[in-house]
């Protein structure tokens, strides 16, 4: 049942292009192969590290407004 609910939830993804720069893209190397030796057993990838990161930073948007981290980082006034 769960690996009909993966691959289902698999099927529903759309791809997406976005700009990150170097630093960002190093990081987010580093963290996959970081990731993937914490995980052994579990599929890993980029993807997924950049679609929980981004499910993260809009929840804690949604639940603290301007006292998200999101909010304070992009907040340029």
């Amino acid at each position: 049942m769960e690996a009909e609910k993966s691959i289902r939830l698999e099927q529903s993804k759309e791809k997406a292009t976005f700009s990150l720069s170097n630093e960002v893209k190093d990081n987010l190397e580093d963290s996959w192969l970081k990731l993937r030796r914490m995980l052994r057993r579990q599929r890993i990838t980029k993807s997924s590290i950049v679609e929980e990161a981004i499910k993260i930073a809009l929840e804690d948007l949604k639940n603290n407004n301007e006292s998200s981290k999101i909010y304070k980082r992009l907040d340029r006034g």
